[in-house]
């Protein structure tokens, strides 16, 4: 047992240098890799940090956008029934799609004209549309065929209520809501565009 014990005493004091030298490279190796950890980790919250504060600010600029109006169609100078309306023109399937969702508000004489290359029954709905509005179904002479007044969908809804025209129809004008009302608009009401 002595000669254990002494053979272990001498294991370990020649061991001393070998065990210092990696206890001085485990703490050199603990010391970069903590410098190059907390690098890591100031670097790469602060470039996220900074394309989500892109982001964000891209996206509160876009909605500000929808807001202003600032991504309006063309738009034209509408009379119906002696009544002057400025109408933004919808006449591709693009922008016959995304028609006035996402608005927040609509002027008084201001709406949206759909025009469609032939008469069909056409059939509209209020999805993430934010606004109540009211359409008039016109015919390829652009006489009024019928009013629909329309009630936004529930945001997220993926089968909104639809308000279809009961006969062929060329045209579909979207007014706010009661406008046709309040302007005693009727079917058989001619609506004349001004071409620029």
């Amino acid at each position: 047992m002595n000669c254990s014990r002494r053979n272990s005493k001498v294991s370990n004091v020649m061991n001393a240098p070998l065990l210092k030298l990696r206890l001085s490279f485990l703490s050199s190796w603990l010391v970069a890799s903590a410098a190059i950890g907390l690098a890591v980790l100031v670097s790469v919250p602060q470039s996220a940090l900074a394309a989500g504060e892109q982001a964000s600010k891209a996206s509160a600029a876009s909605e500000k956008d929808v807001q202003k109006g600032v991504q309006k169609l063309k738009t034209e100078t509408l009379t119906l029934q002696g009544k002057k309306i400025v109408a933004e023109i919808a006449d591709t399937d693009a922008t016959r799609e995304r028609g006035l969702m996402f608005r927040t508000k609509m002027g008084e004489n201001e709406g949206m004209l759909f025009v469609f290359d032939y008469d069909e029954r056409l059939g509209f709905w209020m999805k993430n549309t934010l606004i109540p509005l009211a359409i008039g179904y016109f015919d390829a002479n652009m006489k009024l065929i019928e009013v629909h007044e329309m009630v936004p969908a529930a945001m997220g809804d993926q089968y909104p209520k639809s308000y279809p025209s009961s006969k062929p129809a060329r045209y579909a004008l979207e007014m706010n809501k009661g406008w046709f009302a309040r302007n005693h608009i009727k079917p058989g009401a001619k609506l004349v565009r001004s071409r620029p």
